[in-house]
């Protein structure tokens, strides 16, 4: 009965998207490219053998997509004959990925209804499904046990409040009951799992660090970054918001000494006309028309295309990450790799690695300018800030080939 209440409400969302997508872009542009996964995941289907060992990984968005890309890499170069599906949920994931070339096939995942997901597991038809972080879709896994696939979440972490583990969560068993193994990141999630009688779980940790390792050895040369900072000290704003971008404008008149990078967490032209405008009397310029030559004057340099900023963090001397100061703080690991120091708004204790660093010394919650002007001073002039972020990732890395041998039980 639950499982026919939950399809329909999915149903009626359904329904009603395209009207939503009227006043919300993001819904808009994820109707619309939901519309074709079905025709295109055909006429892939179709073109592959009947017989191939399809692997199919799912990620809500992009942070799940870098969790979700070491395993996959590594599961294609240990059986380079498989194909591997990837599906986004969200357009700010997808939309960025779309081009990736790690997978074979990349799509939209159609809204759960019992119909979607009958007729998407069918036509796939996967031998093992990866389902990262906290994707739990009740139709897609049941379809997923009909067909006979394995199908394993990884770098799952869960928290006392979630539905599960609430006076009703016996609801949701049928549909945990699906999945083959969890992976997860650390005890609590394995002791809420083992307290509701699975124990299917192992702590496996977290693929990011995996990741983060793996992007630090080969960074993208970025000539430009040297060119702005020369020799001065660099901050860099990572992911950033319009709070985090409020501080920086009022630190660059504190402090003169220091230079900015903005890396806007969206670069649609309204908020990059808001960050020029916010910035101008400081001699803002566009990393699309940044000149070394002409623009020696400039004390912020604004980058409005994608892909670069965990390598721009190579080159700082310390960075403001944004999320803080709104529902939740951007990657924090992509930084501790390098052993910046780093500070970020005080929402960040969902986030075990920001609690981590903080411990450690490598990272700072600030509430608001005085906190961020002190972290910086003493990072500019006494640079005393003592930083084990590196070694903690590389103390953390290993999630990865845990995960590959996790699974080599369950192969036939």
């Amino acid at each position: 009965m639950f499982r026919f209440i939950y399809s329909i409400v999915w149903q009626i969302i359904e329904v009603f998207l395209p009207f939503a997508g009227l006043f919300n872009k993001k819904i808009r542009t994820g109707y619309i490219g939901r519309k074709s996964t079905i025709s295109s995941l055909n006429t892939w289907r179709n073109s592959i053998p009947d017989d191939a060992d399809v692997i199919w990984f799912h990620c809500a968005s992009l942070g799940e997509f870098e969790q979700g890309r070491p395993v996959m890499e590594a599961l294609k170069k240990q059986h380079p004959n498989s194909v591997i599906a990837l599906t986004f949920f969200s357009p700010s994931g997808y939309e960025v990925r779309k081009n990736y070339s790690g997978a074979d096939w990349i799509g939209y995942l159609p809204l759960d209804t019992f119909f979607n997901a009958q007729k998407f597991v069918k036509i796939l038809r996967p031998e093992q499904a990866f389902f990262v972080k906290y994707e739990f879709w009740m139709n897609y896994f049941l379809q997923l046990k009909k067909n006979k696939a394995k199908l394993y979440c990884i770098s799952v972490i869960l928290r006392e409040e979630q539905r599960f583990f609430k006076w009703h969560g016996f609801i949701w068993k049928p549909m945990l009951k699906a999945i083959t193994h969890f992976f997860v990141q650390n005890d609590n999630t394995l002791q809420l799992l083992n307290k509701i009688k699975f124990f299917n779980v192992e702590i496996s940790g977290d693929t990011r660090f995996d990741r983060v390792i793996e992007i630090a050895k080969f960074p993208i040369e970025l000539p430009w970054i040297s060119s702005f900072k020369k020799n001065n000290f660099l901050v860099v704003l990572g992911s950033s918001y319009t709070e985090e971008e409020s501080l920086i404008e009022m630190l660059l008149s504190r402090i003169p000494d220091i230079k900015v990078c903005v890396v806007p967490h969206e670069i649609h032209s309204t908020r990059i006309q808001e960050s020029i405008a916010r910035f101008d009397k400081f001699g803002a310029v566009l990393l699309s028309s940044f000149q070394p030559e002409k623009n020696t004057e400039a004390r912020v340099l604004i980058v409005d295309s994608i892909g670069m900023l965990s390598s721009i963090y190579a080159e700082a001397n310390a960075v403001l990450l944004g999320g803080g100061f709104g529902k939740g703080l951007h990657n924090s690991l992509e930084i501790a790799v390098y052993g910046v120091p780093m500070a970020f708004g005080p929402n960040y204790k969902k986030f075990q690695e920001a609690v981590d660093l903080i411990q450690l010394g490598a990272a700072f919650p600030i509430e608001g300018l005085e906190e961020l002007s002190s972290f910086i001073e003493d990072v500019l002039h006494e640079n005393s800030i003592p930083n084990k972020g590196k070694k903690y990732v590389e103390e953390h890395a290993g999630a990865t080939s845990a995960i590959l041998k996790g699974i080599e039980k369950y192969s036939a």
